[in-house]
């Protein structure tokens, strides 16, 4: 999925792909600004759970430009977003929102049917994540209590599902 001279880059050319091991020391750091904690960033790459979004016009070796790291359910067809980051330089630009439309279209070629996130009520995540097309979903469909790291730094009563089906 690419596309030429949008988001304030004029030369660039936007990819979304999937991570690979190489880009996890990267994935790292800006995966933390999002509250992943480094040993799920490896587990969900692992597990082919992690898209990053690249400037393919950037020199070779150039960071991407944000990233989202999923957990994958195939036999419920339900993903989990565990967190989605930007770079610092590259906010405000659209890229967020680009990378999570990007994030839906290849979940759904993969046969997944909702995406899921658990984020603080009335936070800018929660008002970013509505205009991005999810919905609310009620209190007991909460985190899946098997997988308490997905909220490494926030408790899981602090925070609201929002749901988008694909």
């Amino acid at each position: 999925m690419s596309v030429d001279g949008v988001f304030g880059f004029p030369e660039s050319v936007l990819l979304t792909r999937r991570a690979r091991a190489a880009d996890l020391p990267v994935l790292r750091h800006l995966l933390r600004g999002a509250g992943v904690a480094d040993e799920v960033s490896g587990e969900l790459l692992g597990s082919g759970g992690v898209l990053v979004l690249d400037d393919v016009a950037a020199p070779p070796g150039q960071a991407p430009l944000g990233a989202v790291a999923l957990r994958l359910d195939p036999s419920g067809r339900r993903a989990t977003l565990c967190g989605a980051a930007i770079r610092t330089e590259a906010r405000r630009r659209g890229l967020g929102r680009r990378l999570l439309a990007d994030c839906t279209a290849w979940l759904q070629a993969q046969g997944y049917q909702q995406l899921i996130a658990y984020v603080r009520p009335g936070s800018t995540d929660s008002a970013f994540l509505v205009s991005c097309g999810f919905s609310p979903v009620e209190a007991e469909e909460g985190p899946p209590a098997a997988h308490p790291r997905v909220l490494p730094e926030r408790t899981v009563g602090d925070c609201r599902g929002y749901a988008r089906d694909l």
